[in-house]
């Protein structure tokens, strides 16, 4: 009799934390005007009450001795009545020109801190406090995925809205709205639109576009 209620107690309290964690990885090319640039990893962990998500960006092709890169973006929260709901974020962005390191934390819906490497000189445009229910742009990327027609971004640069506009055949499209520089004064936006088409999961999508001041980058998966 003790072992068996050892089996049931293990089956009851351990087993599911294992079979509610899933787990979605995938390696994308990434292409613009045919070449290839780069490559993707995405390293997606999901279970009944928390995510984390990781994003290695790496130059790859012929290009790579003119222009190199190294991103790692990376994202941690929880998972309330079915939403994504950031905790912290980072990204560390190196080119052959310049690196920056990007740090947000969020706490009850809103914005905590942000932190950059280098310091940035000028003030924050933005009252920080003001912002609420923003999410990192990971943590924002799921929620499209999800299903949600919208989200409000914060990048570390800059905030806007993802919206959706149209649909065709598991294709989906969303656009760039209410963007705000938080250090510059003026509306420049590089980012246009993202468009995703669901591949066999629907977090690991098939293929994306980015539309990134007036160049289109395919993301494709390997």
């Amino acid at each position: 009799m003790k072992y068996l209620f050892s089996f049931v107690f293990f089956f009851l309290f351990l087993v599911p934390t294992y079979v509610l964690s899933k787990n979605y990885n995938a390696t994308y090319k990434i292409k613009t005007n045919g070449l290839l640039i780069g490559r993707l990893d995405w390293d997606l962990e999901i279970n009944d009450s928390s995510y984390s998500l990781e994003v290695g960006l790496k130059n790859k092709g012929m290009l790579s001795v003119l222009f190199s890169f190294v991103g790692n973006y990376s994202v941690r929260g929880r998972i309330i009545e079915g939403r994504f709901v950031s905790t912290d974020y980072s990204q560390a962005w190196k080119t052959n020109k310049k690196k920056r390191d990007v740090g947000i934390s969020f706490r009850d819906g809103g914005v905590l801190n942000l932190k950059q490497i280098p310091k940035e000189n000028e003030l924050l445009r933005i009252d920080l406090s003001s912002l609420a229910d923003y999410s990192d742009p990971l943590t924002s990327f799921l929620k499209l995925l999800n299903g949600s027609s919208e989200s409000k971004t914060i990048d570390g640069r800059r905030t806007y809205t993802l919206e959706f506009v149209e649909e065709d055949q598991k294709n989906k499209k969303y656009v760039v709205k209410n963007f705000s520089n938080l250090w510059a004064d003026h509306k420049r936006n590089g980012l246009e639109y993202i468009y995703f088409k669901e591949g066999g999961n629907k977090f690991v999508p098939s293929s994306i576009l980015i539309g990134f001041k007036g160049r289109l980058f395919k993301i494709l998966i390997d």
